[in-house]
């Protein structure tokens, strides 16, 4: 059994026949305060124009996947009622007509903070107004008395996962607003964190579902083995790989800890 919980809250959006990209709004239901249940510990909500879910957390890499695909499975049942379809996509621009509702002028109140600098990040303020994203942030929670602390964390998923997805996401435009290096929230519902640098990108097959759940069993197995280590002296790297899409700083961290890019 391992020492931790993963869950997972995952955006995407809906597109018509057409391709495309529909407003959630008034068709999936539930909102932040108050999720829909859909079965399997799962639920949904309408966040803004995408559709947002979140799995229970996982003891294993297959309940993490099974969760993951059971609420995808039923997201997509809901998405054909409306003849729609689901696009697991960082990011997108929406047109006019699917952004008249005021909650889809709505962005999250709830900051959340650099674990680099220990600062809060910024809001953020979009140039172009019909630009969209989608997050696939994941929830850890230990279940063991040894700990480390969530910045020490962050610090590590953004090593071991931030950068490696960095150079798997072909998507940028997501990073104009969110997902930037270093982006968690403390939880204080369990002894964890919340990992919001990367976007739903991973979500989008099996394979790499358990590939996140594979790497944030190797930034707890790195900790154990290193229980001092800060990566500090990673920071600029990090920035670069992460906020910049630098290749040749993803080479040097690659280098040092034997990163493995997801497919």
């Amino acid at each position: 059994m391992p020492n931790f919980l993963l869950g997972a809250d995952p955006e995407l959006f809906v597109v018509d026949g057409e391709g495309k990209f529909i407003s959630s709004i008034g068709k999936f239901g539930g909102t932040k305060e108050n999720p829909i249940p859909i079965g399997e510990g799962c639920a949904i909500q309408e966040d803004n124009v995408a559709v947002e879910f979140n799995i229970p957390p996982s003891d294993s890499e297959d309940a993490f996947v099974a969760g993951l695909s059971f609420a995808l499975s039923e997201i997509e049942k809901k998405a054909k009622f409306h003849n729609l379809r689901l696009a697991i996509v960082p990011s997108a621009r929406f047109e006019q007509d699917q952004l008249a509702d005021r909650a889809a002028r709505v962005f999250g109140c709830e900051p959340d903070y650099n674990a680099w600098t220990g600062r809060v990040n910024p809001r953020p303020r979009a140039k172009d107004k019909a630009l969209r994203s989608s997050g696939g942030h994941v929830h850890f929670g230990w279940t063991r008395e040894k700990q480390y602390s969530p910045t020490i964390m962050v610090r590590g998923c953004d090593v071991i996962i931030g950068t490696a997805l960095a150079q798997a996401d072909p998507d940028e435009r997501r990073r104009l607003l969110y997902g930037k290096a270093g982006a968690f929230r403390n939880k204080p519902q369990y002894p964890g964190f919340e990992y919001r640098t990367p976007s739903n990108w991973w979500i989008g097959s099996e394979e790499r579902m358990r590939w996140m759940y594979q790497q944030m069993t190797r930034v707890v197995t790195f900790l154990d083995e290193h229980p001092t280590h800060t990566f500090e002296e990673d920071a600029a790297l990090v920035d670069e790989c992460i906020n910049k899409n630098n290749k040749e700083a993803f080479s040097v961290l690659n280098n040092k800890y034997d990163l493995e890019v997801p497919c």
